[in-house]
């Protein structure tokens, strides 16, 4: 688990005539940094300073620069707030445009740091946890109790995906009425209905063909067998137990797929 920043962030703020802006951005490589930091300079051509510091959480790298300011008066301040504030994975620039005051060891020393807090506003600081990315399939019937299950964890749900899944003649009228019924109950969720008889597919778009082909004959000498694709994250240490209980209540028919494990914001 660690903390960093959750997305571009820019401030300013002046001091005896000197003007202060102050850029933070997360990153997570050298490529990441050396961009961001080439960008602030571009856009501030005529700054009298841009200092920079970083720290990324990988084998714990730092740097700082005091771009001519005096010798660790500007980036050692801003690489101490980011470790003050446990950050990683952020870069903060601070540009200074000189207004004709020397500031001294002491002013430079606040304007830097007044600047790197300015630029890591709490507000946009995140935890990240160590999660994993998952997916599991199910059939509609039992796609609420699976969420239900997944809700009352710290899980976050990314995405439902609907759809149906093979066809096959059945005999039975009153079981395709109830599938029909079943059917019509749950298609105001779906977007799109992909129905797939022999070898052709077509797709049917809600509300009115859809309807219409439920009327047709071939939809009732068909059984519908609806999966649905749950993609959601939660933390890696909480993922056996989740699916511990996804199994017991699916009598181990559904399982839960990893797709990746990676830090993810929760």
């Amino acid at each position: 688990m660690y903390k960093t920043i959750r997305e571009f962030h820019k401030d300013e703020f002046s001091f005896k005539h000197s003007k202060f802006i102050c850029y933070s951005c997360p990153v997570k490589t050298n490529e990441d940094i050396t961009n961001f930091i080439n960008k602030i300079k571009s856009e501030n051509k005529k700054a009298t300073h841009n200092c920079y510091a970083y720290r990324l959480k990988e084998n714990n790298i730092t740097k700082c620069s005091d771009d001519k300011e005096p010798s660790g008066t500007a980036g050692v301040p801003i690489l101490n707030i980011i470790k003050s504030k446990e950050l990683f994975d952020v870069c903060i620039v601070i540009t200074r445009y000189f207004g004709g005051i020397l500031l001294g060891t002491g002013g430079l020393v606040h304007c830097y740091s007044e600047g790197a807090d300015l630029a890591t506003k709490s507000g946009n600081i995140i935890t990240m946890k160590l999660c994993v990315f998952c997916k599991i399939s199910c059939e509609y019937n039992i796609l609420d109790k699976i969420t239900s299950i997944i809700h009352k964890t710290t899980a976050k749900i990314t995405n439902i995906e609907y759809g149906i899944e093979n066809t096959n003649t059945v005999s039975s009228e009153n079981n395709v009425l109830s599938e029909k019924e079943n059917f019509l109950e749950n298609i105001t969720s779906t977007e799109n209905v992909v129905i797939q008889e022999n070898d052709s597919c077509q797709e049917t778009e809600c509300f009115l063909e859809t309807e219409n082909f439920l009327e047709t004959e071939s939809f009732l000498n068909t059984e519908f067998d609806l999966k649905n694709e749950i993609l959601f994250t939660i933390e890696k240490t909480k993922f056996e137990k989740l699916n511990t209980d996804i199994c017991e209540i699916t009598s181990g028919k559904n399982k839960i797929e990893i797709i990746k494990t990676d830090y993810f914001e929760i």
